[in-house]
């Protein structure tokens, strides 16, 4: 007599930049719903078979699921019980959806980005100079000094740290514009790759 071995079922793995996104979006209990919704056997699933699954707790579950919903990335059916009235809501995922979910979290990502470039490029700065240790009056930790604002800000505080008291002068943004203008390049051609 042959000895039965159980082979485990090999899982989907799901797309990195969505778990770098769910991860942002609501953490990890997001992103073990998202995997084990995408790996379920049949098509749908209740919310309570997921959260016995996933081993987390039903109203995180409902939580987690309605994170992906309201991106698109699952949708649901539900039935009412004729004895109890109550709904019971089958849940699958639509993660045929998730080329046009990456592309408009990175165009946002982009908006902000061009936002960004364009107030450092239109403004001048200017940066603490002391790099002595201060305390920081919020929660009493010793820290370094790194206030930065505008030339009209700075003016306004007679080129003086409102932090330590340290002395405001002129703060070079190129490497911050160059940073930003890669970031802005590679988004963009994330952004053509997932039309």
């Amino acid at each position: 007599m042959t000895e039965l071995t159980q082979i485990k079922k090999v899982k989907n793995k799901l797309h990195p930049s969505l778990v770098d996104i769910l991860t942002q979006m609501a953490g990890e209990d997001c992103v073990k719903v998202a995997e084990e919704l995408y790996n379920i056997d049949d098509e749908e699933i209740t919310d309570e078979e997921l959260a016995k699954i996933c081993n987390i707790k039903l109203n995180i579950v409902r939580k987690m699921l309605y994170v992906l919903y309201e991106n698109k990335l699952c949708d649901f059916k539900k039935e009412r019980d004729p004895k109890s009235g109550w709904f019971t809501y089958f849940w699958h995922h639509s993660f045929d959806n998730l080329n046009l979910f990456l592309k408009t979290k990175q165009e946002s990502v982009l908006k902000k980005l061009l936002y960004k470039i364009e107030f450092e490029q239109q403004n001048q700065f200017y940066k603490c100079t002391n790099h002595n240790l201060y305390k920081n009056n919020e929660n009493l930790q010793q820290k370094e000094c790194i206030f930065k604002t505008t030339f009209n800000k700075a003016m306004d505080l007679n080129f003086k740290c409102p932090n330590c008291g340290g002395e405001l002068t002129y703060y070079d943004n190129l490497s911050v514009n160059n940073l930003l203008k890669e970031k802005i390049t590679i988004l963009k051609q994330n952004i053509r790759n997932l039309s």
